[in-house]
């Protein structure tokens, strides 16, 4: 016989705690889930939890986003740092170059 369903039974997600990082915090959540069931107004507890895993969604795009930025802000840094080390390296290969091409140029004394 299946159980019965009430409200507590029906609303089985985590608490936030479990499942947000650790710079972001519940109230954001809370707002977040506030917001979503003023606007949309639930009729049960199913269109409720409903809302619930949509506002986990929410803060794991933001999540997502915010990782990803900022991986793309250190390695964007990285390849900036790379790319000046290149052209020094360049410069300073082409500096050696020059100076071989110009040498060999000169008359040698025993030539």
């Amino acid at each position: 016989m299946p159980k019965k369903v009430t409200p507590k039974t029906l609303t089985k997600l985590p608490k936030p705690s479990r499942f947000l990082l650790a710079d972001e915090n519940w109230e954001d959540y809370e707002y977040r889930l506030q917001c979503l069931v003023e606007d949309e107004k639930p009729a049960n507890m199913l269109e409720y939890r409903q809302l619930e895993l949509i506002t986990r969604c929410d803060i794991d795009i933001d999540r997502q986003y915010r990782i990803v930025s900022q991986h793309l802000t250190r390695w964007g840094r990285l390849r900036a740092r790379a790319q000046r080390l290149s052209r020094i390296i360049t410069a300073a290969h082409s500096c050696t170059q020059t100076h071989l091409i110009a040498s060999s140029r000169r008359k040698r004394p025993w030539a």
